[in-house]
């Protein structure tokens, strides 16, 4: 429960930011602004190592300090990678040019971004160690100590306070390095290959943060700022309610193997969940807009990312299902299938209905998913003992 909180507080100040960001006076800064920090949180998914997997599926015996700060500094690099691709990524729909100020904001919340992740990870011991409040607890003291940082910012209209944001991340990322290093055992175990087990957890999760960040990927790439930052808003809007879902599937997973229950009647059950969110969200346009001072002039932007909430979370039923029984390797090939969709897409879209067809590649992939397990469960039935002994491949 302790980490589901602190997972929960991190989205309140992912958009919190969004929210001072959308609020800057120049509408040029504000759009790159806004696109910015939404391409730093699409690259820092689509880059997500599997370290933390990785080290969760490790008896903590095995976690010793070599093996320890390898996958640290695995996932540290591949973090900052992303965040210098999307730097790079940001600067094509700006001409090549990027002002001085919005540059040094957005340089501190790649930086901010990187190291809370990658503390993150620093922390995972704690939770293989079963002491949940450990984890937890560096980011309550973050969400303390940043609040009143991003308050400021909005209170006083002046965004240039965001640049305090990465000190209280290096602090905190410290502290937990040095007491997690220090619990860990000393041994020296070699573990071969360790690069590609840990690639092996984060490939999966990577793609399937790639198929639905693709269409704003590419209408970063195509389409005009204002428009990239229309869809920013939306899609971290509704993204962060991705929590719930998600969080709910991960203990369904244990749940699979032991009950022989259908896995349509869990995913009826995310699917009513993900529309009644969905129904809220689009009932709340109006506040939305007030909040982030952004009027989405073409509502079924907004009406297609909010409904493609309910078919995701189904998905994520479907997808702990699939993990439940074994099936790995289909849930591997159905993410590829989608990624491979949503790109091809986006790309035949784009150019005749811009942002509103994107969102509707959102909806439809998330809808086309479902199908695909569908597709897969009837000509692959999973076996009464597959419930049992998560063996089974199709």
């Amino acid at each position: 429960m302790l980490p589901t909180v602190s997972t929960g507080l991190v989205r309140v100040l992912q958009l919190a930011i969004m929210l001072v960001l959308a609020n800057r006076g120049s509408d040029t800064d504000r759009d790159l602004l806004v696109a910015g920090f939404g391409l730093l949180t699409s690259f820092a998914m689509m880059t997500d190592s599997g370290a933390g997997n990785f080290l969760l599926s490790s008896p903590l015996g095995r976690i010793t300090r070599n093996v320890y700060a390898r996958a640290v500094g695995f996932h540290l690099t591949l973090a900052t990678v992303g965040a210098v691709a999307a730097l790079i990524f940001i600067a094509w729909p700006a001409g090549g040019y990027i002002p001085p100020t919005v540059l040094a904001l957005l340089l501190a919340l790649a930086v901010t971004q990187t190291v809370d992740s990658t503390g993150r990870i620093i922390r995972i011991p704690a939770m293989v160690a079963k002491k949940d409040a450990a984890y937890a607890l560096p980011d309550v003291i973050l969400f303390l100590l940043k609040l009143p940082i991003i308050v400021g910012a909005f209170l006083s209209a002046d965004v240039r306070m965001l640049l305090l944001l990465p000190l209280p991340s290096l602090v905190v990322a410290a502290a937990a390095l040095w007491i997690r290093f220090r619990s860990l055992s000393r041994a020296h175990l070699r573990e071969p290959r360790l690069t590609r087990r840990i690639l092996e957890f984060g490939v999966t999760g990577a793609l399937s943060a790639f198929y639905s960040q693709s269409p704003l990927l590419i209408a970063a790439a195509i389409l005009p700022l204002s428009q990239i930052a229309t869809l920013t808003i939306v899609y971290r809007l509704i993204q962060a309610l991705d929590l719930l879902p998600g969080t709910l599937s991960l203990q369904m997973i244990p749940r699979v193997r032991e009950r022989g229950t259908s896995p349509w009647a869990y995913w009826a059950l995310f699917f009513a969940g993900g529309a009644t969110v969905a129904l809220c969200v689009i009932l709340a346009k109006p506040l939305i807009e007030l909040l982030f001072g952004q009027q989405f002039d073409d509502v079924l932007v907004f009406i297609f990312v909010a409904l493609s909430f309910a078919p995701k979370s189904g998905n994520y039923a479907l997808v702990a299902f699939l993990m439940g029984v074994g099936r790995i390797r289909s849930r591997f090939v159905l993410t590829l299938i989608a990624c491979l969709a949503s790109v091809i897409l986006s790309l035949m879209v784009v150019h005749s209905t811009g942002a509103t067809g994107l969102a509707s590649v959102t909806l439809f992939v998330e809808m086309a998913f479902t199908g695909g397990v569908w597709i897969l469960l009837r000509r692959w039935p999973v076996s009464a003992e597959a419930h049992s002994m998560a063996g089974a491949r199709p």
